[in-house]
């Protein structure tokens, strides 16, 4: 169990064990369940102090991956239980106290914290609300005004902030269960939540908050609208009622495609930032070179980016050494293969061969796109520890050559511009549409940032590729109405995207999503094109593809992936519980 309950000088401490970043879970909040349950019946107890390990109270629920349909009602649960414990309770407060974990120490009766100890609610960051009763028992604390400040802005507080008083009872100069002890000892009759009334004393200044957050937040989304509400009902309605209040306007803004957008996108973000899940680290014995190969221009670039980063650059002076970048001319100047975990291919750079392959898509930056292309599941760790070093966003592909995630693409978006103007659609139409659905730049004002001559090039090298017809011929503009435009530029770029996957050249679906934000330009605020595409249904854009009719090899007929996907049911974010047979 991760729960760890003893009793110390007349005091029921109960240890949190949810690691470095003391997140909770379903399961975990079971633990808890349980582990209160025992001690509820245990004799000589002076009072219950709740206590997280390592360097967090704990860390709340991880809202990109949990559950929380599931969750929530077990955090509820929990909170009840602790609050109607029946000895006097204490949460003692570290680290950075997030979500379900700040909720967890509203439901003590008292709370004791570090001067180093942060307070965060960063729920509406993902469209959600605070849940297990934080909206009624931080209103009854601290007034409307600073909970829908804490809750509304998502940012950190200060556990030693004197106007957060009323919620943080003591303030130690050092993380101290001897002293959490001593002061729950003291608690001889504390009150539960239901009681507290601090914030509740002037209903004036109460509701003149209320009116004032629902004015500035008149335009927010419906998470901003639902904490107003429920922190509303703190002062309006029995503590019971209010909790129900909180827990089913929770509920319903789960189910709202706004936050399963926002949990997307921060999925992504997380997939992107962090190498260690493009696959297993292994450790290989003799370390191992990190090669990099490119244009001359880019080298001092990416020698700053990982110098900035810790990682010493190999020049022919500098001894061999496996943890430094080497940089060599020429491909087949490549060491022995061996002696190499990995190799660098900048703008303009090629690299063939089994050796996993690094490939910049834009010129050298912070911010620039980087594929993983390698043969295996597991990559070195040297590779790992590049990419968490230079931090930038990552995608993993199977692509035969570097770089070919991102030229798939790109010219796939571009090959469905010229294969829309072949259906009669006008490029400004194309454009129109790209910019509905949410693309900063549509594929025509794309190519007019390159020549003819390489539009050309790169196009016939995606047709051999694809082996797609990319049309040349263009028919005269005709009428194609907006919302079936629409629809055919999103069934098209799916289409493209399930190619990519079905011939390995992506690697997961989600790396469609990253491509799209990081290289066309998509609006992260929406999640991404293939989760655009499940919210608006698969069948309809199917449908809407079918129904052109096109010749085969066009990238506007479905593939058969495309249509057994449709008619099996999948979707590509079944962890996201997506509506794919919507409008069937």
């Amino acid at each position: 169990m991760a729960i760890l309950a003893r009793m110390v000088d007349g005091v029921a401490i109960l240890e949190m064990q949810f690691g470095a970043t003391g997140l909770l879970t379903g399961d975990r909040c079971r633990e808890l369940l349980l582990s209160l349950d025992q001690l509820q019946g245990r004799s000589g107890a002076e009072g219950l102090v709740l206590v997280g390990t390592g360097d967090v109270f704990c860390g709340g629920f991880d809202l990109v991956q949990e559950e929380m349909t599931d969750a929530e009602p077990l955090l509820a649960e929990v909170c009840a239980k602790l609050d109607a414990f029946p000895l006097p309770t204490v949460a003692l407060l570290n680290g950075t106290v997030r979500g379900a974990g700040l909720s967890l120490a509203l439901a003590a009766n008292a709370r004791v914290a570090t001067q180093e100890t942060r307070l965060v609610f960063p729920e509406i960051r993902f469209a959600m609300m605070p849940a297990g009763g934080s909206t009624q028992r931080l209103s009854r604390l601290l007034g409307a005004d600073l909970t829908l400040r804490m809750m509304l802005g998502g940012g950190q507080f200060d556990a030693n902030d004197p106007a957060l008083g009323p919620l943080v009872d003591r303030v130690l100069d050092s993380f101290s269960v001897a002293e959490a002890s001593d002061f729950v000892k003291t608690l001889a009759d504390p009150r539960q939540a239901a009681e507290r009334d601090e914030g509740l004393r002037d209903p004036r200044a109460f509701f003149a908050a209320i009116a004032e957050h629902r004015t500035t937040y008149s335009e927010a989304g419906a998470a901003a609208k639902a904490i107003i509400r429920a922190v509303e009902a703190a002062a309006l309605l029995p503590f019971e009622n209010g909790l129900a209040l909180e827990a089913v306007l929770g509920e319903e803004l789960a189910q709202q495609p706004e936050a399963a957008r926002a949990r997307h996108r921060a999925w992504l973000r997380r997939l992107a930032r962090q190498p260690a899940s493009i696959g297993r680290l292994v450790r290989r014995p003799g370390g191992g070179k990190i090669c990099l190969h490119g244009q001359d221009d880019e080298f001092a670039k990416i020698a700053s980016l990982a110098s900035d980063a810790g990682w010493p650059v190999a020049d022919p002076d500098t001894p061999d050494h496996a943890e430094m970048l080497h940089f060599v001319a020429r491909a087949e100047d490549l060491p022995a293969a061996e002696e190499v975990v990995g190799a660098v291919a900048i703008v303009g750079g090629q690299m063939t061969g089994a050796t996993p392959k690094l490939w910049f898509d834009a010129p050298v930056s912070p911010t620039a796109l980087i594929e993983l292309s390698t043969p295996e599941t597991e990559v070195p760790h040297q590779i790992v520890n590049f990419l968490a070093a230079l931090r930038n966003p990552v995608i993993r592909t199977g692509a035969e050559s570097a770089g070919g995630g991102c030229r798939w693409m790109r010219h796939g978006y571009w090959a469905l511009g010229r294969s829309l103007l072949a259906c009669g659609a006008a490029p400004e139409a194309v454009d129109a549409a790209a910019h509905r659905l949410g693309f900063a730049t549509g594929p025509f004002t794309m190519m007019e940032q390159h020549s003819g001559e390489t539009i050309a090039r790169q196009l016939d090298q995606f047709a051999k590729l694809s082996g797609w017809r990319v049309p040349t011929q263009l028919a005269s503009a005709g009428k194609m109405d907006e919302a079936t435009l629409g629809q055919l530029f999103l069934g098209g770029l799916v289409n493209i995207s399930i190619a990519a996957l079905e011939r390995g050249v992506l690697k997961r679906a989600a790396d469609a999503d990253v491509l799209a934000v990081h290289l066309l330009g998509f609006a992260p605020e929406k999640g991404g094109v293939l989760l655009l595409a499940e919210e608006q249904g698969l069948l309809p854009l199917l449908r809407a593809l079918q129904g052109l009719r096109t010749e085969s090899g066009s990238v506007l007929t479905p593939v058969a992936a495309f249509q057994r996907m449709v008619t099996e049911g999948q979707g590509f974010y079944s962890r996201l519980r997506p509506r794919a047979l919507a409008g069937a």
